[in-house]
This record gives structure tokens, sequence and C-alpha cells, in this order.
């Protein structure tokens, strides 16, 4: 073997996991700290992000109420007035390069009703600029048969995990890491 090639196959994955905006500033995500705990157990490079408490901690004072679960109306129905007031193009640009600077094989979103219209906003900037990239949908919202039709119909997602993640992630890395 040529030795850079020698040197890729024992490439450990890497994994980068995001919370997308809204969720509850009350509870971190456990559903990353679930996958990010089973990926790193088996030799997977992880990092979390939780783009919610970001964008919270850097909002004005007068926006902050937008993030208590009552209030998810801003992040699904009133998204687009909520978009322009937290400028959340100028948030999502910040994050491409953030993620992409990583250099990650598999980016990985945790999906919720609060969080869907952040996720697609920002694995649509991250597909565009490196389409390598490796796109998994996962959680609660992709349950639903309608729905996670409609993510998987999207371009720039490449997999969306219905269930529990843990494993299947996995194998999605362990595929990644063995060059399948």
């Amino acid at each position: 073997l040529i030795p850079e090639l020698d040197l890729m196959k024992d490439k450990m994955t890497k994994v980068i996991l995001i919370q997308a905006p809204c969720w509850t500033i009350h509870q971190p995500p456990l559903a990353a700290a679930y996958l990010s705990a089973v990926l790193r157990k088996n030799g997977c490079e992880v990092k979390s992000y939780d783009l919610g408490i970001e964008l919270y901690n850097r909002v004005p004072n007068k926006y902050k109420r937008m993030f208590e679960m009552s209030n998810n109306s801003h992040w699904m129905h009133k998204f687009n007035e909520t978009k322009q007031i937290l400028d959340i193009e100028g948030y999502i640009e910040k994050w491409t390069e953030m993620i992409l600077e990583e250099n990650p094989d598999i980016i990985g979103f945790s999906m919720y009703w609060t969080t869907t219209e952040i996720s697609l906003l920002l694995a649509e900037k991250i597909k565009g600029r490196d389409p390598s990239k490796i796109i998994i949908f996962g959680g609660p919202s992709c349950l639903k048969g309608e729905r996670a039709y409609d993510f998987i119909n999207k371009k720039y997602i490449d997999i969306v995990v219905l269930r529990e993640g843990e494993n299947t992630l996995l194998e999605i890395a362990k595929k990644i890491e063995k060059r399948e």
C-alpha cells in the first residue's frame, strides 16, 4: 500500500453532533450526550455543539423569552420573523465555518419540531460548501413517516435515522472508518 492510503485506513471517524436552536435552555441536549458516549467508547472522535445556548447567550435580553418552550411558535410558525430579529443568516454562516474547520466526516442533527428550520438551513449551507460531508438527521421529528420523507428528499441530507440512533450512528461511523 501507498503509505498515505495505509494511514487513511486507520483514520478515526470524526463526528460533530448539532443541537440547533431552539431546544430548551433549562436542560442539556441528552440525545447528543448518549450518542457521544457510544461513539467515543467505540473509538470515534466526537464534538457536540448546543447552538441554541450559544445563540441565547448572544441575543439581547429582550429576546431571551423566545427561548422558553412556551414560546416555541417563534421557531416554527413565526420563524421568518425570528430569523430577521435574531440575524439567523449571520449565525448560520458563522456556524458553518466553525463546523467545517473541524473537518468532520459526519455531521448529525438532533431533530425536534422547534429545531427544524435552523437545522435545515445549516445542513444546506454545510453541504453546499462541502458536498463530501455526510449529513444525518435523527430524533423525534424523524419518527413521523411523512416528516422523515420530507427530510430524506432534501438533496443535502444523506441519511435519516428512525428510532434510537446510538447503534445506527455507530454502524455508519464504522463503515466510514473502513471506507465501505
